[in-house]
């Protein structure tokens, strides 16, 4: 008898003759990656650090944003880009003139990795405004890779997202609610602390509710692909309206509005716009001991 889990969803007997949608491997893939973010989890660091800070790392990862869309890159390169940041930084000290240097090389990597043309060396110089020379790029990239073991591939909430929004059957507005959610996230420190899995399920938790042309705010379908219940994702829901929800007040002040920006263009469904919405606790449900 198959487990649950083994079981495949009514999009992939739908696209069964998609050969893109590998849809023969694609519950496989998926458990995979669960596994992968167990073995490798990331952890808060900065205490380790001695001269950046969060907001520093904010920051940067804001303007990252900004240069990730003027080259028009692909969805996934942002996110790589920000874990192979991060996992440097957890083990590395580093110094604040060079964080900039971390961040392009970083972007530089993560391009090579997931872009079809990624950018030459000459164009990571130009955009810190030839604060850094090409020698110092390919010095940094090295050094990276290096500190990494070459182990650059890592499951990200962009994998997760496009996944839950084809077994949802998400129009596309709750789609890309759903990456404005979790891009918005990768600007916080904070949001270290859950799994890109968890984090993509929040994410798109959120934006089912939010979207008009979403039947179920947490469809059977995503809680048996992720294995989260809502009152599970709760949490993580509450932090991820929380510093939406802040930065939208505090909008005048705030420097950080790259991906707001980003999301609020018509191809991406104008979805930056207006509040994200706020949960009440899910209610837990008194279940019969089966045993009895």
């Amino acid at each position: 008898m198959k487990r649950q889990r083994d079981v495949r969803y009514a999009v992939d007997k739908d696209e069964s003759d998609d050969p893109q949608a590998v849809t023969d491997y694609v519950v496989d893939l998926y458990k995979y990656y669960r596994d992968a973010e167990e073995k490798r989890p990331m952890e808060l660091y900065m205490e380790f650090q001695q001269d950046i800070n969060p907001k520093m790392r904010g920051i940067l990862v804001d303007w990252l944003v900004e240069v990730h869309l003027k080259f028009k890159m692909l969805q996934p390169t942002i996110y790589l880009t920000v874990q192979i940041i991060d996992r440097y930084l957890s083990a590395k000290q580093i110094d604040r003139n060079q964080l900039q240097l971390l961040g392009v090389a970083a972007l530089f990597i993560a391009s090579k990795y997931e872009e079809i043309y990624p950018p030459e060396v000459a164009d990571c110089t130009y955009i810190t405004d030839h604060a850094y020379d090409a020698q110092d790029v390919l010095d940094m990239e090295m050094t990276i890779l290096r500190e990494l073991d070459w182990n650059i591939s890592s499951p990200s909430a962009h994998h997760w997202l496009v996944r839950l929004a084809r077994v949802a059957r998400a129009p596309e507005s709750a789609a890309h609610r759903a990456e404005y959610f979790a891009q918005r996230m990768l600007q916080e420190y904070a949001m270290l602390e859950y799994k890109p899995s968890l984090l993509a399920a929040a994410a798109a938790h959120l934006a089912f509710v939010a979207d008009e042309g979403c039947d179920d705010g947490w469809p059977r379908a995503c809680e048996r692909l992720t294995g989260y219940t809502d009152v599970e994702l709760y949490p993580c829901c509450k932090a991820i309206s929380y510093h939406i929800n802040r930065a939208a007040k505090d909008d005048a002040k705030r420097q950080l509005v790259a991906c707001k920006k980003k999301f609020s263009r018509h191809d991406f469904s104008t979805v930056s716009f207006g509040k994200c919405p706020v949960l009440k606790r899910p209610k837990l449900i008194d279940l019969p001991d089966l045993a009895d």
